[in-house]
């Protein structure tokens, strides 16, 4: 856009409008062919541990492999996820049963930065419906923040998740698997804590809540004083 155009600030608006037509427009394109997809039984997002993904056209000499892809389970790595979770409903910490995985070398999500399983993986790994034979789609959509402008992952309305049956992608029988989760739910501490919004310290700044902060308190309005970091020059 040239500014020096009597008109720059009318095209300027039309390229601003156009740009989030065009934003909305991909987004649905985008869900619409995700949903698709999950009404033909075919793969999305990442391959989780303990299964493969197979392609519908293989790759030639002239193009590479097409989808849909379809997973199916891994007969080389099912039984240790099955041990996995047999350790973690007989009570074993995950602490351990992730250094059991890194040991066994259980391929991770491709999203992975490390390839040592931790324990937040391994309890990802727990509460994957998946191993029980189905599967959850949407449980969280990405919210815009109006003060920011920047998006966060937010929890979906139940009724808005997409749930589909998938027993040829069972690994682990549906006992092992409640097992599995009431023994990672027993060792949850503070459950009756409120959370998000409901929180009493939501929406207040960490640096107005510190142990100090209600001593001391402005001389001139009478506010209470904010904490100053390293950063900051406190």
């Amino acid at each position: 856009i040239d500014t020096q155009s009597d008109d720059w600030q009318d095209r300027l608006l039309d390229a601003q409008q156009q740009h989030a037509r065009n934003n909305y427009f991909t987004r649905r394109r985008i869900k619409r062919s995700h949903d698709g997809l999950w009404e033909m039984g075919a793969a999305i997002g990442h391959i989780a541990p303990g299964y493969q993904r197979r392609t519908t056209y293989p790759a030639t000499a002239r193009e590479p492999e097409r989808g849909p892809f379809y997973d199916e389970v891994d007969p080389q790595w099912s039984p240790i996820v099955v041990e996995a979770f047999q350790k973690i409903a007989a009570g074993d910490p995950p602490w351990s049963v992730a250094k059991w995985l890194t040991d066994s070398g259980l391929p991770k999500c491709a999203n992975q930065q490390r390839p040592e399983w931790s324990v937040a993986n391994v309890i990802a790994l727990i509460r994957r419906p998946v191993y029980r034979g189905e599967q959850h789609f949407r449980k969280q959509v990405q919210k815009k923040l109006n003060r920011t402008g920047k998006s966060r992952a937010v929890d979906n309305d139940p009724g808005k998740v997409l749930k589909r049956a998938m027993p040829q992608l069972r690994i682990v029988s549906d006992e092992v698997w409640y097992a599995a989760n009431a023994a990672i739910d027993a060792r949850r501490s503070g459950t009756r804590r409120p959370k998000g919004r409901n929180h009493p310290l939501a929406g207040k700044p960490r640096d107005s809540r510190g142990p100090l902060s209600t001593i001391f308190i402005f001389g001139v309005c009478g506010a209470k004083m904010h904490a100053e970091g390293r950063n900051e020059g406190g």
